[in-house]
């Protein structure tokens, strides 16, 4: 019997303030012993100075500025030594003292705003300061979609897990006028997206003022769990929900 692959390779998406870094943050009290780098892009690791992560040893938080470049970021991944992190990010240097288990994209929408940023520039259509600028034609925009696309099946294929977080957001198709929900991110993907993962985890904020979070569809919203038994929590781990 060939046994199914259980690495985690997550999408963890929900509107601002629902619990999205929290939850994923708590995959390094799942595995205390795994060193955990989270690359984050909109900086919301302030999140993280909650008690639970006070005393986390094993989480690593590092801007998506430390990088040249998405390219180098799975550079770094596919090869996954002490020595070439270190190389890349000298402050590492005494702290790491073994690959990375987990890596955590926090977020994906706001990496998605870069390589579109990326690619203004490359096309000569950033504009200048604050200024009106020519829009994205057709042609760029299949070219983000593109590499998205390219990028989360090339990090679905390392055997890093993987937790790739966003804002949540809604699409208006445009043939039948229906409302599409799902991730925050251009055209389409905000339908095909979730497709791509083995677990999709919606996050949302409960009436009494906290959070919770659901690998269930829930109004809409597309959510999963392959191999599980899907569930809705208030303020989960990772491991209360996924076990």
């Amino acid at each position: 019997l060939i046994q199914p692959n259980k690495k985690l390779f997550a999408l963890i998406y929900g509107q601002s303030g629902s619990g999205k870094t929290h939850l994923a943050a708590t995959y390094c009290l799942m595995h205390p012993d795994e060193p955990v780098i989270l690359i984050d892009a909109d900086q919301g690791s302030e999140t993280l100075e909650a008690k639970e992560f006070r005393n986390c040893k094993n989480l690593f938080v590092v801007s998506f500025d430390a990088f040249q470049d998405l390219n180098q970021v799975y550079n770094l991944c596919e090869k996954n030594t002490v020595d070439e992190w270190c190389k890349a990010i000298p402050e590492l240097k005494g702290k790491l003292t073994k690959p990375f288990k987990c890596i955590i994209w926090d977020t994906w929408t706001e990496v998605q705003w870069i390589l579109s940023a990326e690619l203004r520039k490359k096309n000569g259509l950033l504009g200048k300061g604050l200024n009106y600028r020519n829009n994205l034609q057709l042609q760029h925009w299949g070219q983000l979609t593109d590499l998205n696309k390219l990028a989360i099946a090339s990090f679905k294929g390392l055997p890093i897990e993987c937790l790739f977080l966003a804002q949540a957001g809604t699409k208006e198709d445009a043939s039948t006028g229906a409302i599409i929900k799902g991730p925050a991110i251009h055209g389409k993907l905000v339908h095909e997206m979730p497709a791509y993962f083995t677990t999709v985890i919606y996050t949302f904020n409960t009436l009494k003022g906290g959070w919770g979070a659901t690998t269930l569809s829930k109004q809409g919203w597309p959510a999963k769990v392959r191999g599980r038994i899907g569930k809705e929590l208030e303020n989960p781990t990772l491991e209360e929900l996924l076990k």
